[in-house]
């Protein structure tokens, strides 16, 4: 059975972060490695490519037709074209601290600090905001919704998410996100809906998805998760991401010296001081 990791990079104001993630990734792991990207991405994917040290295959990112978030929906294209029979999805905006090879398998996931969808927290009461927009849609989705309160499953976040391929999951993940045309479902909410028919979820600890906004086992990440551009705004991210972007531009991984900052103003940002002292 052939195992491998599968990004995506569907904007090139993901690019620095992509990079970044690949180059902490590389600290820890050497096998299969493959990303999907959109054709404005074709630029930095072929530097991605040409650096020896990254070792990374590419792939063609699929879009969806309609939809005001057609990067949702493409994440569930990029779970169902996987090349491996296991693969682990990382999002870009995370890094890698260890090995994540113990996260391959049929379908893994995180507690995402251990939050449970009734709790008053500010990203579960986004969730149910959530199913409230989405009952419109009939007695099913109705449905489908309730036994999601019912079975008060883990919240979870796709950024870090490992499966086999053709698992039903994916499908249906993919199939109730492009179902509703412009009214595009997250990946995420998709994810809560469709979990409880299944019962073959590896639950994982946060430490291997640790939201930086979130998590309360932080101190003890194995893979930092900066999602919501956390990464330039909240101070823990600033102190914690900025550290890699600088490994990054110092080994200059995929010549990110000659565009960081370019199609990213949080990035350019962050390396502003950096640039100035330089000069």
């Amino acid at each position: 059975m052939r195992t491998g990791i599968v990004y995506q990079l569907s904007g090139l104001w993901t690019a620095e972060l992509c990079v970044v993630s690949l180059w902490s990734l590389r600290q820890h792991y050497h096998g299969p490695v493959t990303l999907f990207l959109t054709e404005d991405c074709a630029s930095i994917g072929a530097a991605i490519q040409s650096d020896n040290r990254l070792n990374v295959d590419l792939l063609p990112a699929q879009l969806p037709e309609t939809g005001r978030r057609p990067h949702w929906v493409a994440k569930t294209f990029t779970y169902l074209l996987s090349p491996y029979d296991y693969t682990i999805y990382l999002d870009s905006d995370t890094v890698v601290l260890a090995d994540p090879s113990p996260l391959f398998g049929h379908l893994v996931l995180t507690k995402v600090n251990e939050l449970r969808i009734l709790d008053d927290h500010q990203y579960p009461k986004s969730v149910r905001a959530q199913f409230r927009k989405f009952r419109r849609h009939g007695p099913i989705m109705s449905r489908m919704i309730d036994q999601c309160y019912k079975a008060n499953r883990y919240i979870v976040n796709n950024g870090v998410f490992g499966f086999a391929r053709e698992h039903p999951l994916l499908w249906e993940l993919h199939h109730l996100c492009i179902g509703l045309g412009d009214d595009q479902m997250h990946d995420e909410i998709a994810m809560q809906l469709c979990l409880p028919r299944y019962q073959d979820v590896r639950w994982i600890d946060g430490t291997w998805n640790a939201l930086v906004a979130y998590e309360k086992k932080w101190a003890d990440r194995k893979i930092a998760h900066y999602h919501h551009k956390y990464y330039a705004t909240l101070a823990r991210g600033r102190e914690t991401w900025l550290p890699h972007l600088r490994g990054a531009m110092e080994a200059n991984v995929a010549g990110i010296r000659d565009w960081a900052g370019a199609h990213n103003h949080h990035v350019a940002g962050l390396l502003a001081p950096q640039l100035a002292v330089s000069a």
